[in-house]
């Protein structure tokens, strides 16, 4: 779910420095040793890394070797996912906020006083954030977020939002939700709200730019040619989007439409706008097999593979599930 929020552009003299995603990058606080690989696994000594020998391999020979290698996840993807859609109600209820620092550490900014749970919320805090640096690159951490919160009440099970600063995000996990070990739909919000930041963070979407914008526009801004959002929207929503606004965040219309194009979406919260769905077709990428066939539904699905950043995300996110805390 994501929390939507009007950005107001800036003056256009205002530089905007936007980069690509890289996940593969990598800082020397993540530089990876010979003894972190797997077995299958090769080392690069220059780029300090661990690899799979995909050279030479074709495409699905490689991800049929990272699915063997980092283990399959296919009921990691719960097709019942709400996401706790809300429709209006404002997320006014008692919350813990954090501040990320460098290190990505936690800074307790405020804690409420009333709704806090006995074992405290803020040992949960910490371990639910552990848990999001165990499953993400923290190069993408660090570059698009600046601020956690978890709360106990509401019908969501977690939320992003944009900042002040349109290239920072906030991540909010409701802790009813998180248990050790961990749930799989706890697993399935991370990644479904981490999806977000990856198709709207700044390099996809110019948060300065509202008018004259020939591209998708979008609460966030107008999606740059070529981002991945743009092309999910041209490619699959085009000729339904307007059909879609009319259910005017009504839910019985907005399950009238999902029924109507059942076969284009993995999931009927993925049917409540292109957004959503993008996030829920990231989420089916990241856990499930590559699929075959010409459905809406593959076609949406594999065309995340052809961008090699998202692969490598991919890759990083299923080999860190292969962890204890994930796969007991």
């Amino acid at each position: 779910m994501i929390v939507k929020k009007l950005i107001t552009p800036s003056l256009t003299s205002l530089l905007l420095l936007s980069s690509v995603l890289s996940f593969a990058s990598k800082n020397s606080s993540e530089d990876m040793l010979p003894s972190d690989c797997y077995k299958e696994e090769l080392y690069d000594p220059e780029a300090k890394e661990c690899y799979l020998p995909c050279e030479g391999l074709s495409e699905a020979a490689c991800i049929a070797l990272e699915d063997k290698v980092y283990g399959a996840f296919d009921d990691f993807f719960d097709s019942a996912f709400s996401g706790g859609t809300s429709f209006g109600s404002n997320k006014d209820f008692p919350k813990t906020r954090y501040s990320i620092v460098p290190d990505l550490s936690l800074k307790l900014l405020k804690q409420p006083r009333e709704n806090v749970k006995p074992d405290g919320d803020q040992s949960r805090a910490k371990k639910v954030w552990f848990l999001t640096k165990e499953l993400f690159p923290e190069s993408f951490l660090k570059k698009h977020f600046s601020e956690f919160i978890v709360y106990y009440s509401g019908n969501d099970l977690g939320y992003v939002k944009q900042t002040d600063n349109p290239g920072k995000w906030i991540l909010g996990i409701n802790l009813n939700e998180y248990s050790m070990p961990v749930k799989k739909d706890f697993v399935h919000t991370l990644v479904h709200e981490i999806g977000h930041v990856v198709f709207l963070n700044q390099s996809q979407v110019n948060s300065y730019k509202y008018d004259d914008c020939f591209n998708y526009l979008i609460d966030e801004g107008c999606a740059r040619t070529g981002s991945y959002i743009n092309s999910f929207y041209q490619n699959f929503w085009r000729d339904i989007a307007k059909e879609n606004k009319r259910t005017n965040e009504d839910e019985d219309k907005l399950y009238d439409f999902y029924e109507k194009y059942r076969a284009r979406f993995v999931s009927d919260y993925a049917a409540t706008n292109p957004i959503e769905d993008g996030a829920e077709v990231f989420t089916h990428f990241i856990f499930k097999g590559k699929p075959s066939g010409d459905s809406v539904i593959n076609r949406k699905i594999r065309s995340l593979y052809k961008y090699p950043e998202l692969r490598e995300l991919r890759r990083h996110i299923r080999s860190a599930m292969t962890k204890a805390e994930f796969v007991k």
